[in-house]
């Protein structure tokens, strides 16, 4: 009989923080750990998989690359929450930012689905949110 594996996707802009969360995650969890970088491509992945996805690891200051603003990236780690949750209020999201929780907590509803932790953050803070939520 064959374990059910569980889908993690890591919605993370740097590519050192998205690969540590991953070797955190893999080292504990029996899972498969998929990265993405862009908000764009992230987006169109959660749409075209949300029925397989366990878990969602979500960078909140997460920008998207192809719009600009003033010569600046947009940032989109809000919209892909907000995106998100029209298409699943089940699927257990995780946000990690720089962010202050409160800031966060006074933008979006936290709800027992949803939880957040600051960067930089330790294995066991990330293990305790998705403990609670996975």
């Amino acid at each position: 009989m064959e374990k059910n594996i569980k889908k993690v996707v890591i919605i993370e802009d740097d590519p050192d923080c998205s690969e540590i969360i991953k070797e955190m995650i893999e080292e504990k969890y029996y899972c498969e750990a998929i990265m993405i970088d862009d908000a764009a491509d992230a987006m169109a992945y959660i749409k075209e998989n949300i029925s397989d996805i366990d878990l969602l690891i979500l960078d909140i200051m997460m920008p998207r690359s192809d719009i600009q603003i003033e010569n600046a990236k947009y940032e989109t780690g809000m919209q892909l929450f907000v995106n998100t949750r029209g298409l699943s209020l089940e699927l257990p999201i995780v946000i990690i930012s720089v962010v202050r929780n409160t800031e966060i907590k006074s933008l979006i509803t936290i709800d027992s689905r949803t939880g957040s932790i600051n960067k930089p953050f330790s294995n066991r803070d990330l293990y305790s949110k998705i403990s609670e939520l996975f």
